[in-house]
């Protein structure tokens, strides 16, 4: 019997390994589930190599030597993650940092902070009658070594053609208040724990998340209810929850439609820092009904980013909307609006004309969904004209930058 399972087991990972790190170690499913699924790999990569001083080629598999760099593109400045689909904005190192590590030194981002941060949760002691979510640290002790400085990284990631989520992740440093813009792709149905989210992005500034992803919602609850949250055909319960449907996120929406499940937004090009500024374009025309197309590009400048938008085949007067996150105070006036947070503040700029809106996040929930503290949406909405193209432009510029 044990044979036959560590036979099946080698024969089948491929299968799960490539789905989920090819080509470039992206987890479709975020960094947050990368936790989970990435502890289990490790662990069964281990015993085989402990047993039988090979792994049978699984660690050759492409992207699973690559999956640090993900995990480094995901930690945004602030220390938080990029908690894109079902996840959470916190980022904990755990067993699977340690023994990666190991394997390839320096690829993960074990930096003084995330040591320091887990020093202090080793110290907690676990809550009653509860499981710890970091149940498997104390593994990490096979694989603990000194830790050297860490090597320098390249200021972007991108997924790669033919990732099960394309994504493209830039920052102006590795440095506390960097600028940092990631923004996927995807689509509702393209892998599970998908949000209808596709060309959403984050963006951080001055040590501070100004546009926000949500991220999970409890499931237990819905359950309760009777909410079926594994399907995710367009009529799903799952899109009546705020936190996964297109009224949290950071995307276009044409006459208030959400977007469709079945579509895909793929990323068709990303330019690296190579003398121009950073930038990523997607194709998200699948992913809106009745429209011809619409491409959406990301790009980090010096001193700023911007978010454009470029639809075709809208029909004429149908609304279209830019719309984003926030938990930071908006201040509207005309075509700019201040975010306010602390002592600092991110100034956003569209186009002369533009009239922005803002409204609490609870504008948009229901009685089953969770709080949302002090998030709110933020949005314009233009006409389309009769050739049906609209064309946008939104600059986002820190309060480092904005002279004001």
């Amino acid at each position: 019997l044990a044979s036959q399972m560590i036979q099946r087991a080698v024969k089948l990972l491929p299968m799960s390994m490539r789905d989920c790190y090819s080509p470039n170690g992206a987890y479709p499913e975020g960094p947050d589930y990368w936790t989970y699924g990435t502890e289990f790999t490790c662990l069964v990569l281990a015993m085989l190599e402990h047993a039988f001083g090979t792994d049978f080629g699984l660690s050759e598999i492409p992207g699973w030597s690559a999956t640090g760099d993900f995990m480094a593109a995901m930690a945004a400045p602030t220390g938080r993650s990029y908690n894109f689909s079902d996840g959470r904005p916190w980022m904990n190192a755990g067993m699977a940092w340690f023994y990666l590590d190991a394997k390839y030194p320096g690829s993960m981002p074990l930096t003084r902070d995330f040591l320091k941060k887990l020093d202090g949760n080793c110290k907690k002691p676990a809550a009653r009658d509860r499981v710890r979510s970091d149940r498997l640290l104390p593994l990490a002790l096979l694989w603990l070594k000194p830790q050297g400085d860490l090597p320098e990284r390249p200021l972007w990631y991108y997924s790669g053609a033919g990732s099960r989520m394309p994504l493209a992740v830039f920052r102006s440093a590795w440095t506390r208040n960097a600028m940092y813009l990631a923004i996927k792709g995807g689509a509702g149905r393209g892998v599970p724990h998908a949000h209808m989210d596709g060309g959403s992005f984050i963006l951080e500034a001055d040590g501070y998340r100004w546009v926000v992803d949500l991220g999970m919602e409890t499931y237990l609850p819905l359950e309760q209810r009777g909410f079926s949250l594994w399907t995710s055909v367009q009529s799903s319960d799952r899109w009546k929850v705020f936190r996964l449907n297109s009224d949290s996120h950071s995307i276009i929406r044409v006459d208030g439609e959400p977007q469709l499940v079945d579509g895909w937004g793929k990323i068709t090009s990303v330019v690296t820092e190579q003398g121009k500024p950073m930038s990523a374009t997607l194709d998200l025309s699948d992913l809106t009904r009745n429209i011809g197309s619409h491409i959406r590009t990301a790009e980090m400048g010096k001193k700023s980013i911007s978010i454009r938008d470029e639809l075709t085949g809208v029909k004429p007067g149908a609304k279209v909307r830019f719309q984003f996150c926030t938990y930071a105070k908006p201040e509207i006036s005309g075509n700019t609006v201040i975010l306010r947070a602390k002592k600092n503040f991110m100034k956003v700029v569209a186009a002369p004309g533009i009239l922005w809106e803002t409204a609490p996040a609870s504008r948009w929930m229901q009685e089953w969904d969770s709080d949302n503290e002090t998030a709110c949406m933020v949005w314009f909405e233009v006409t389309a004209p009769a050739d049906g193209k609209v064309s946008l432009q939104v600059d986002y510029i820190p309060g480092s930058a904005a002279g004001i």
